[in-house]
This record gives C-alpha cells, sequence and structure tokens, in this order.
C-alpha cells in the first residue's frame, strides 16, 4: 500500500522497488516518494546490471560517475579488476586494453613500447600508440625512451639517432667534443682522424705532401696520390688538372708539358722566335747577337772555341783541352794525347821533343830519350819520331798526295842510281885498291845487334849516313814502318 505511485526520472528505468540509473550512476532517495540519479562516489564505480556503485580494486582509480576504475600503465581494466599487459604489449593509464608493440621496437615495462633510435613512442587519444621519427634538432639514442634537444653547437635532421658535430669535432656521450691538435673530422663524424704529416689544414682536412690531397673515403680520410693528368706542390691545397698540352701521372708535382713547351706557372710556354727558356727566371729570353735557339728552345749556339753556359746566359770560352765547333752548345775534351788552349776550335798533338802526359806537354827527363810528342823514346829513333810527328800534324791533302808521288819517283830514282854507283864501285875496287862495302837494312826493322854486324863488316873510315824515306804517310807500308834505309860508304860520300 504505498499512497502513491514512484515517478522515475528521465535516464533511470523502473523495476519492483525503485528506479535504476546507468553506468556510473546511482538511485538516490530524496523522500519517501520521490529520487534521482547521483554520479557514483570518486574511486568507486557501476557499470552494467550493478544496482550500486563499487569501490576500485587496489592500483586503481576513478573519478566521480565513472562506469569503470582506472587501471595503471601497463595494465587494462578487465570489467573487474586491473590485470597486467602481456609480454610484447603496453598501455596508458586507464586503458581498456593493451597495444601490441611493433615488430622493431621492444617493452620492458609494458608502459610504453621502446623505439629504434631516432624514433620515440607515442600514444594517441584512443590509447593507440606507434613509432614516430624525432623532430629536426632533436635526437634519440638507443639507451633513451624520448627525444632529446641537440646541443647548441650540434643539429640534426628528422629522425636523427644523433646529433651532427661541425667539422674538427665529434660526437661523443651527448656532446660534441673537439678533434686533438693534427686530428681532422667531417661533418656528422663519431670520431676524428690523425694527419699523416700531423698538421690540419682546417677543421675538416690535412696538410699532404707534394702529389697528395686529403680525401674521405669510406668513412674515414687519407692522403691519397693525385689522380691521372693532375698535380700539386706543396703549397697546393688540392690537385688541379694539367693544361691541354701537359699530362702527368699518378702522384704528380707538375705536369710534363708537351716537346717544344715548357712547365712555368701552372701552364706550359712556348717561347717564340730567337728565343729560350730560362730554368732559373721560367721565362723566355732571347739569345745573344750571333747565336741562335737549339734544341727545342733550350739553349742557344756559340761560335767556335765557345760554349753556353745557362746561369749566366752568355758564351763562354772552352776551357784548356776543350774545344768546340762553330754552332756548338757545349766544349767537347779533347781526344787522347792531344791538348788545347783556352777558346780553341780543335786540339793538337804535342810538339815535336816533348810527350803527351794528362793533358799536358812535358819534356823527357830520362837520358837518352826524346819525346815524340805522345811518348818517350830513344834517342837514335829521333829521325823516325820526327818523320811520325810531321805525319800527325800534316795529314794528306790533294797536294800532300801529288808530293808524294813524286817523292816516291825521286826514291826509286835515288836507289837506282846507288845501286848503279855501287856496281861500278865493286868494279873500279880491283883497279884503284879501293875497299868499299855498303849495307842495306831497315832501320827501324831490325835489332841493335844487326846494326853492329853491319858496321863490322864495313870498311873502317868515315861513314856517312844517307837517308831516303817515304814522308807524309799516316800508314807506312808492312814490315818497312817508314821505309827508311842506311846507306854507308867508305871514301865517297853519295
Amino acid at each position: 500500500g504505498a499512497a502513491q505511485c514512484l515517478n522515475c526520472s528521465s535516464g533511470a528505468r523502473l523495476n519492483e522497488t525503485s528506479c535504476t540509473c546507468g553506468d556510473g550512476l546511482v538511485w538516490e532517495w530524496k523522500d519517501q516518494y520521490t529520487g534521482s540519479c547521483v554520479p557514483c562516489l570518486v574511486n568507486t564505480y557501476k557499470s552494467g546490471d550493478m544496482t550500486n556503485c563499487v569501490r576500485c580494486p587496489e592500483r586503481s582509480v576513478s573519478h566521480a560517475g565513472a562506469h569503470h576504475c582506472t587501471c595503471s600503465a601497463g595494465e587494462f581494466w578487465n570489467g573487474t579488476d586491473c590485470e597486467t599487459c602481456a609480454g610484447g604489449r603496453a598501455s596508458t593509464p586507464g586503458s581498456l586494453t593493451c597495444t601490441t608493440c611493433p615488430a622493431a621496437s621492444s617493452n620492458t615495462d609494458r608502459t610504453m613500447c621502446l623505439c629504434e633510435p631516432g624514433l620515440y613512442w607515442m600514444w594517441d587519444l584512443s590509447s593507440k600508440g606507434s613509432c614516430v621519427p624525432c623532430t629536426a634538432g632533436t635526437f634519440k639514442s638507443s639507451t633513451t625512451t624520448s627525444c632529446l634537444l641537440c646541443p647548441a653547437t650540434s643539429f640534426s635532421s628528422a629522425g636523427a639517432a644523433s646529433c651532427s658535430c661541425p667539422a674538427g669535432t665529434f660526437w661523443a656521450d651527448g656532446e660534441c667534443e673537439q678533434c686533438n691538435t693534427g686530428s681532422v673530422s667531417q661533418t656528422g663524424s663519431t670520431d676524428c682522424v690523425t694527419c699523416e704529416l700531423g698538421v690540419a689544414e682546417d677543421g675538416n682536412s690535412c696538410i699532404c705532401g707534394n702529389g697528395k690531397e686529403w680525401r674521405w673515403e669510406e668513412g674515414t680520410g687519407r692522403c691519397s696520390p693525385c689522380k691521372e693528368n693532375t698535380y700539386k706542390t706543396e703549397n697546393m691545397t688540392r690537385c688541379e688538372a694539367c693544361p691541354e698540352t701537359g699530362s702527368s701521372g699518378p702522384g704528380a708535382v707538375e705536369c710534363t708539358c708537351n716537346l717544344g713547351t715548357f712547365w712555368t706557372n701552372k701552364s706550359c710556354i712556348m717561347c717564340t722566335d730567337n728565343a729560350f727558356f730560362d730554368t732559373v727566371t721560367q721565362t723566355c729570353i732571347q739569345c745573344p747577337a750571333g747565336s741562335v735557339q737549339v734544341n727545342s728552345h733550350t739553349a742557344c749556339s756559340c761560335g767556335a772555341g765557345l760554349s753556353w753556359h745557362p746561369l749566366s746566359r752568355t758564351c763562354k770560352a772552352c776551357p784548356k783541352h776543350h774545344f768546340s765547333s762553330a754552332g756548338s752548345v757545349q766544349c767537347e775534351k779533347c781526344p787522347l794525347y792531344t791538348v788545347s788552349g783556352r777558346g780553341s776550335e780543335k786540339c793538337a798533338p804535342c810538339p815535336m821533343g816533348q810527350y803527351w802526359h794528362n793533358y799536358t806537354c812535358e819534356t823527357c827527363n830520362e837520358s837518352g830519350k826524346i819525346g815524340n810528342g805522345v811518348f818517350c823514346l830513344d834517342a837514335y829513333d829521333e829521325q823516325t819520331q820526327e818523320l811520325r810527328a810531321s805525319a800527325q800534324r800534316n795529314p794528306p791533302s790533294s797536294q800532300n798526295i801529288v808530293f808524294t808521288c813524286i817523292l816516291v819517283i825521286l826514291v826509286v830514282t835515288c836507289i837506282v842510281l846507288i845501286v848503279l854507283l855501287v856496281a861500278r864501285q865493286r868494279k873500279q875496287r880491283v883497279n884503284k885498291q879501293i875497299s868499299m862495302s855498303y849495307s842495306v837494312a831497315p832501320l827501324t826493322g831490325g835489332s841493335e845487334s844487326d846494326w853492329q854486324d853491319m858496321r863490322a863488316d864495313s870498311m873502317s873510315g868515315p861513314q856517312v849516313p844517307i837517308i831516303c824515306a817515304l814522308s807524309g804517310n799516316d800508314n807506312p807500308l808492312p814490315g818497312s814502318e817508314e821505309n827508311i834505309y842506311m846507306f854507308q860508304q867508305n871514301e865517297n860520300t853519295i
């Protein structure tokens, strides 16, 4: 017997004795006949067919009017309690389910997924998460869970695992450190490279020796040889290309110019007109008056007895015992057994009476010796020396050949007359009782004992030598040397 009927408020449904409210709400009577749906208190909840608000389990909380309790991160609400996420899954506080971590990530405390370096885990509004790149100017390493700002001296692009340090520094322990003296690094390096010569040009490159330049290759730097058709000297920082008229091999310090051109001031030049290339001034200079350029513009020619001196750029007299002909560039040393004075056009043997010794003419010191212009010989051979020296000083000419022919005829005539005269003297020997003897022997072909035998066979008395010789011949007849013959006669001198 109720005095009146119960009227449930909006949002509630009527049951037998009271009104039932929705999730997070509970029916509250104001008086015996009236009531309303009010929110569950903080840290309580109500949902489903529940008629009253229930206190949240331990480790969970709720706000007023909650239809479920809020679990901690790494857990999810299973409807009646907080349950821990399984391995490889994570959740945010208040999650009703756990999110599976991406394949390239991991989790340790189930509160979030740990992403690869350069990526961080971000939950969206629906409590679902994913790995997203760090923004430019930040980085995330494998040991951090969130993106950090790069130091003031460094920078990074989006999704960076570390910050990039400028050249001359390297990234270490979350900051940029300076390379040691004599070491360099390229931008973004994580370590430094020691210079080959111990001298850095700047923070990014080292100073290299001749024919080499600094290159970064395969993540490291080194002094590498210049490539073909390039060159570099020590005062250059990079290898430069050879000009079109030059070339070079690997590691060159200069280019090789084509024939007739010369390397100077990083280019190949060609001297024009009557000029030569001076290696001292590295320029083209006109040849002195009376001389012309020779040897592809590398020198100037000179007159007889002179040679070209590149340092003074003048023609100078040849030194003693050297000679040069007109148009020569260099003086030549005199042949053996000849000498010359300063500025000579040709060399000559020593004069008769002297001998040659180390390009000087000297007098024989030994008794009974005399020089023939080359050696010291026995004095008795003086006539042979004179004839030999004469032949050396006066080589055959067309006039000498004619003279020699006439001389040969005279010698033959002389011999015939002597033979006739000897025959006549033999005939007269009986009548006049004159003993006569003659001997004919090669002067240079016989020995000393032969000569003494001839003297013993001869008549006593004054003996006058008669000499007939072929002169002016550098090549005597075989076996007779100069064809010199000695005739001796007792009384008559022929």
